[in-house]
């Protein structure tokens, strides 16, 4: 399986949207509402972030923070895009902890998903301590995410779940 740009930057923009709301900041919008240049600032350093995957959050702050410099956007103590003022165009040992997270976040993001193309499925299973099958040379992960021989069809997936109940 192998995840395109713009899908690894869904998934980032989203779980920085959830990470935000539960921190109490509700202005980032779904990724099908926000602005191109919203999603243009993900996509971008989602390139970056593939392209180098050693990169560091404070590496990652300061290229974010230089395209929006270079976007006309200056520093503001409240986010206002209407005015291009934003309050994390600060060195990133100025940003809040929260804020740090994010970055943390957003990279964790596109390297786990940037390396889905190359990782096998027994690579998955082992990075979170779940059982491969044995005999089976194509297994399947179930929505329960139970790791199953590649044969199994549906009804024998929703068997073997509905056995636990």
């Amino acid at each position: 399986m192998e995840l395109l740009p713009e899908q690894i930057a869904r998934v980032a923009h989203e779980a920085n949207r959830a990470y935000c709301m539960a921190t109490g900041d509700h202005s980032i919008p779904a990724w099908d509402s926000a602005p191109a240049w919203q999603k243009e600032s993900v996509m971008l350093g989602v390139a970056a972030a593939l392209a180098n995957p050693q990169k560091t959050p404070q590496e990652s702050h300061a290229e974010w923070m230089q395209h929006k410099v270079e976007t006309g956007w200056k520093y503001g103590p409240v986010k206002r895009p209407e005015v291009l003022e934003h309050p994390y165009i600060v060195p990133y040992e100025q940003l809040p902890d929260v804020q740090r997270g994010i970055d943390l976040l957003f990279l964790a993001i596109v390297r786990v998903l940037g390396k889905l193309a190359t990782v096998s499925v027994g690579e998955v299973a082992a990075a979170v301590s779940m059982p491969v099958p044995e005999h089976s040379e194509d297994p399947v992960v179930t929505s329960a995410g139970e790791i199953v021989p590649g044969e199994a069809t549906p009804e024998v997936v929703s068997h073997k779940k509905s056995k636990r109940r």
